[in-house]
């Protein structure tokens, strides 16, 4: 099977499949590997997700020069984009750059004032029948 690696569309496709591995790789904390996927998903196609998880796996690795430059690349990709702000004053503070810090957490709290739950963020409240402890049930007994 053949495809034409200048389509937009094939680009798109191969820049996705070697993101959501690149999120598998993550999540198993494997994060050479999901470097290695979101920088392939990055030469295929520029996305601000995709700086944000390759910054968050140089951050996890220690790697925090790597990390504020993705971070950094994926708000110039998207100015309005809450987890990059999020992941970035968090960065700055572990480096004790408090004024930056600041400034990122004014514009967290000015893009957060902004959402609704259509954007896809909730807020989420623990229910609080779940959380309490189960009894065990006495022998013999049937509901």
């Amino acid at each position: 099977m053949f495809f034409n690696p200048s389509d937009p569309a094939v680009r798109e496709r191969i820049a996705a499949d070697l993101f959501f591995r690149g999120i598998y790789g993550l999540r198993q904390g494997q994060f050479e590997e999901a470097i290695k996927f979101f920088t392939q998903s990055l030469s295929w196609k520029r996305t601000p997700q995709a700086f944000l998880n390759r910054g968050t796996c140089y951050r996890l690795q220690g790697k925090n020069d790597e990390a504020l430059s993705d971070y950094t690349t994926a708000i110039k990709l998207n100015p309005n984009y809450l987890d990059a702000y999020i992941n970035r004053t968090a960065l700055y503070k572990e480096l004790g750059k408090t004024a930056e810090a600041d400034r990122d957490s004014e514009k967290v709290k000015e893009l957060a004032s902004t959402l609704s739950s259509s954007d896809g963020y909730y807020v989420v409240q623990p229910n609080p029948r779940k959380l309490r402890k189960k009894r065990p049930r006495r022998p013999g007994y049937r509901k």
